[in-house]
């Protein structure tokens, strides 16, 4: 799982890259791409947002 600050950096790849694209089709996919990586970005946020207040449970911690 990626951490939201690794989500927008993809977000912003795939608008750099529709920037480029040729074709109107690719370019709406990567923008399309671009906005479930900013949608995850934002989950991603909240769910760092809830460890950093409540720590981790035990469904989240990593066996050792």
């Amino acid at each position: 799982m990626l951490t939201a600050n690794e989500y927008r950096a993809e977000a912003k790849a795939c608008r750099e890259l529709a920037d480029r694209a040729a074709e109107i089709y690719v370019k709406a996919a990567l923008i399309e791409l671009a906005r479930d990586y900013d949608r995850a970005a934002r989950q991603a946020e909240r769910r760092e947002h809830h460890l950093r207040v409540f720590g981790a449970s035990e469904n989240t911690r990593a066996v050792a």
